[in-house]
């Protein structure tokens, strides 16, 4: 995730550990058991949520493929929406630094 954070200086890369995060886990409906899982959105809209394989590549076309301009949500679920949207209003998650 740091050499993606350096390549796309214009994504705001977090972390959110969710066995830290166990009450809002539990607020939007969410019990993810597959890792990594990433919840990729644009301001507080929910674009994408799911595992992936744990490759670099792989989230990097992702990333890229949402987005464009005019890239809608990918079928999320309610309970992803309302992370998205409670995570937007926080963002107070670690950032992934540059390196």
């Amino acid at each position: 995730m740091q050499a993606l954070a350096a390549r796309h200086p214009e994504v705001q890369w977090r972390w959110l550990d969710i066995e830290d995060e166990a009450e809002l886990m539990d607020t939007v409906g969410l019990d993810l058991e597959t890792f990594p899982t990433v919840l990729l959105g644009r301001a507080d809209k929910a674009l994408y949520l799911g595992a992936i394989p744990p490759q670099a590549d792989f989230l990097e076309r992702l990333v890229l493929r949402l987005g464009q301009s005019g890239a809608g949500p990918a079928g999320v679920s309610g309970a992803a929406a309302a992370l998205a949207a409670q995570l937007w209003r926080r963002l107070d998650g670690p950032e992934v630094s540059a390196v």
